[in-house]
């Protein structure tokens, strides 16, 4: 998962989307493909899964980080983080739930 916002709200929530690997043959929403070298953790052609977003509280995925399930890595570089959330806004799997979410968090001062 990507983390694609700062924290809001009380619980302070966060917007997460899914990187899945490009597989031959199997449909992929192509708004947003991630390549080798566009980050460590990428090791083959990969996709943003949009259809998979989700708004996490911040100490639940905290919790996940300090209990093994989660393993935090360095951020993207801002190119690849701009493609990603321009996909969040162009994918037709996107919600508007997900996409308000978005929007409000990245319009908050």
């Amino acid at each position: 998962f990507i983390c694609l916002t700062d924290t809001i709200g009380d619980t302070r929530d966060t917007l997460l989307v899914s990187v899945s690997s490009v597989r031959p043959g199997e449909p992929h929403d192509p708004t947003c493909r991630l390549f080798p070298g566009d980050h460590p953790f990428i090791r083959r052609e990969s996709y943003v899964n949009y259809r998979f977003c989700r708004i996490e509280p911040a100490p639940k995925l905290e919790k996940g980080v300090q209990q093994g399930f989660f393993v935090p890595h360095d951020a993207l570089e801002s190119a690849q983080f701009a493609r990603v959330c321009k996909g969040l806004t162009e994918s037709r799997f996107v919600t508007p739930h997900i996409l308000a979410f978005y929007e409000s968090a990245t319009n908050s001062p």
